[in-house]
């Protein structure tokens, strides 16, 4: 059996989901948390081997960096995700090793608490390209940019965006990635452009 942590702010999403997999027979319900604060201390009290976030938590991305910070062994499951490119790749970066969205059922919660503990991951071939494609972003940015071009690929289009006037949300959208990558890039984009402003940075470009 798997051992987990439940941590969910509803009582009743809460409780009904700790019964539901202590009937299962295949999870060992160890605890329940409301709260980062309280997760984290559970989380070094109990040592689970996998902890299921409620992303329904305003904090819950914070919540499964600090899980992961505080408990690197343990593998972080989020639940009821909207499957989209861009909430999955913000639980991911966030430290999320798997999802489960918001039309799961409790046979898929088991079957990905089953395969996180395993070090595997389960999604669609649409998310799994998702994930690929950030990766290669993050290789990119990390090689820095190319001879010919002070911005990498992915921070040209961030520019290209920034200069038809959308905001950060709006070219999350367009490209399917989080609003704090946005935030990142567009940081990166005003250092290397020697500006403060994101107009600045547009009209740099032209």
């Amino acid at each position: 059996m798997i051992d987990v942590l439940v941590v969910a702010e509803i009582p009743l999403y809460r409780e009904g989901m700790v019964r539901a997999l202590g009937d299962g027979g295949r999870v060992n319900v160890l605890g329940t948390a409301t709260s980062s604060q309280e997760a984290l201390s559970r989380v070094r009290d109990l040592e689970p081997e996998v902890v299921l976030v409620d992303v329904a938590m305003d904090d819950s991305l914070d919540t499964v960096r600090v899980i992961g910070e505080a408990r690197p062994k343990a593998k972080v499951v989020a639940l009821a995700v909207p499957d989209t490119e861009a909430d999955v790749i913000a639980c991911a970066e966030a430290g999320a090793c798997g999802y489960v969205p918001r039309d799961g059922t409790l046979d898929d919660l088991e079957t990905v608490v089953e395969n996180v503990a395993r070090g595997e991951i389960q999604c669609s071939p649409r998310i799994a390209a998702s994930l690929l494609r950030r990766v290669g972003d993050l290789a990119a940015e990390l090689r820095g940019p190319s001879p010919n071009s002070t911005l990498t690929a992915r921070e040209m289009e961030v520019a290209e965006l920034l200069d038809q006037g959308l905001s950060n949300k709006e070219i999350a959208q367009r490209l399917s990635i989080a609003v704090p990558t946005v935030k990142n890039h567009v940081h990166r984009i005003l250092d290397k452009l020697n500006v403060h402003r994101r107009t600045e940075a547009a009209a740099r470009l032209k």
